[in-house]
């Protein structure tokens, strides 16, 4: 009995295993770099956070193992396409960038305008505009979205970027 259950563990062990091994060398070879794997591109986060919000949320008429299985997949294509989306710039993607892209979700604002290259503004569910720090972190924009004062300034010590702000807008 007990050589019998542990014959099937690791049969599926095994398959399991040379599944994501035949992924791996799958994704190196598309993206033409062997640092290209799922935790580098974040796939396996996205596809976390699928598996958490199917743990979490149960659909009544959805066998939980199914729900799970299907958010885990979506959130993991979810996460492909945003990646690639803001890997490609200027008309094209380069395999350098899109293994180079990172997503920050922050409201730290002048981190963002620092060490950000493009910056997504959401505001009400939908994003209000994309670019560069310059074109998205205006006065304007900062006020609409935050309700704060704020200004966009050039650090004197890193010639970067930087938001400033001053308060609650009136």
């Amino acid at each position: 009995m007990l050589v019998k259950d542990n014959a099937q563990r690791v049969a599926i062990g095994a398959l399991v295993g040379s599944g994501l091994a035949a992924c791996g060398c799958v994704m190196q070879a598309v993206f033409r770099n062997p640092m290209a794997s799922p935790y580098i591109l974040g796939l396996s986060s996205g596809a976390s956070l699928g598996a958490a919000i199917g743990l979490i949320f149960t659909i009544p008429f959805i066998p939980m193992a199914v729900a799970t299985l299907l958010l885990a997949f979506i959130t993991c294509l979810a996460t492909m396409f945003l990646v690639y989306g803001v890997a490609h710039v200027g008309g094209s993607t380069h395999t350098e960038t899109l293994l180079l892209t990172v997503v920050i979700v922050s409201h730290d604002l002048p981190m963002a305008s620092r060490y950000c290259d493009r910056i997504a503004m959401i505001h009400d569910h939908r994003v209000m505009c994309c670019g560069t720090p310059e074109e998205v972190l205006t006065p304007e924009n900062m006020k609409a979205v935050f309700n704060v004062d704020a200004e966009l300034s050039v650090d004197s010590k890193t010639g970067k970027h930087t938001v400033l702000l001053h308060g609650v807008a009136h």
